[in-house]
């Protein structure tokens, strides 16, 4: 039987929708770690051992006089280091922005608490077949009940029964403790009115075990659309000049005559007529013309390609066939855009499929901290940083 996984959850910030107030915890975290349950012990014992080193035998709580921001926030990052160093684990969050939150509904408490923990539940259990979900209990006995009554409607496909899912203390659940701290952290990072001067440090230490946020509203990176439909006529001088340079210089560079021949042609267009679009049956017979050489439509588009590599700016536009050499911002704008809307959805892809293997092996192996797939670990990082204020 596949080995069973053990979820500890708990939350930063509260249910309040209060624009008005100036006190108003900007963003709700609801944050959990994932192990499996052949690492229970261990993970019990770096909890006491973190507690014995840092807290003076204290629970582990982010709220603690012993982890505040102002004079003691240096302890903070030697906790998260210790649990991010020691623990086998996957740490999921959901990020709630309250300031985007129009449902009346959710004004009130219990709807609140209830209606985002199953949407940051759904997400974690769909992972794994076999587990048991250990929720930090905030309200009462009674509403644990109806917490686990409301799940098991809400997901009758999905087992969140007496056995598979409870509310409790971190008293009777002390891993709690370890989401208490990294919830507080997160909503360190995440939380604009919570942020840290040194949140990066933070997010640093947190990101290897941190599967990608959930974010409500709007989460999905599908949601990111990079679009650039400008074509204006007009010619920006500095980049028409910067353009036409680099590509005479490589024209006097190459020995090559079928490159030659594209590339000069482009350059002739740019001079008399730098919006115009040079068609692939244009292209064609003046390298036969040229050159005699008969070529194909792709061996063409491998010509481009190697162009491109030259660092020669060669643009086409959404919709449209042919290609120009580039004599706006806009053109550059263009180019750029036409590869984001290839890139990023092959980086999201990588993304999801690291985060399946980091999530279901619960950090015991992570595809993307190997050395072979480093550079894309760097990339993806950079893309999921939350931006500086």
């Amino acid at each position: 039987m596949e080995e069973r996984i053990l979820i500890f959850g708990d939350e930063f910030g509260t249910h309040s929708l209060n624009k008005a107030d100036p006190q108003l915890i900007s963003h709700f975290i609801y944050t959990a770690i994932a192990i499996k349950e052949s690492n229970l012990q261990n993970a019990l014992s770096l909890r006491e051992e973190i507690s014995k080193k840092y807290l003076s035998s204290q629970k582990l709580k982010s709220s603690s006089k012993a982890l505040r921001d102002k004079n003691n926030f240096q302890k903070r990052l030697d906790v998260v280091k210790a649990i991010c160093d020691e623990l086998d684990c996957a740490i999921y969050c959901l990020i709630v922005d309250k300031l985007s939150l129009e449902s009346d509904g959710l004004k009130f408490k219990e709807v609140f608490y209830k209606f985002f923990q199953r949407i940051f539940l759904e997400q974690i259990a769909k992972n794994y077949n076999n587990y048991s979900v250990f929720m930090h209990n905030i309200i009462s006995d009674e509403y644990a009940i109806g917490m686990q009554k409301y799940l098991q409607k809400k997901n009758p496909s999905t087992l969140f029964n007496e056995y598979t899912y409870k509310m409790c203390t971190d008293d009777e659940e002390p891993l709690i403790q370890i989401a208490d701290v990294l919830s507080g952290s997160l909503g360190r990072i995440f939380s604009s009115s919570h942020k840290h001067q040194r949140w990066e440090e933070l997010y640093d230490i947190i990101s290897p075990k941190l599967i990608k946020p959930f974010i409500y509203p709007n989460s999905s990176q599908n949601n990111i659309v990079y679009e650039n439909d400008k074509n204006d006529e007009k010619i920006d001088k500095e980049i028409y000049k910067i353009v036409q340079n680099d590509g005479e210089a490589l024209l006097n560079e190459s020995s090559d005559k079928t490159l030659n021949s594209i590339l000069e042609h482009l350059l002739f267009y740019q001079k008399i007529a730098p919006f115009k679009l040079v068609e692939t049956y244009e292209l064609i017979p003046f390298v036969f013309r040229n050159t005699g050489e008969k070529i194909t439509s792709e061996q063409l588009r491998r010509y481009i390609r190697d162009i491109r590599y030259k660092g020669i700016m060669v643009v086409t536009l959404r919709g449209k066939s042919g290609y120009k050499l580039a004599s706006s911002k806009t053109d550059i704008l263009n180019y750029f855009s036409h590869y984001m809307k290839y890139v990023l959805p092959m980086l999201h892809k990588v993304e999801i499929a690291n985060n399946i293997f980091k999530g279901k092996t619960t950090g015991d192996f992570i595809p993307l901290d190997e050395l072979e797939v480093n550079v894309l670990k760097r990339i993806i990082y950079n893309l999921n940083k939350p931006e500086m204020d």
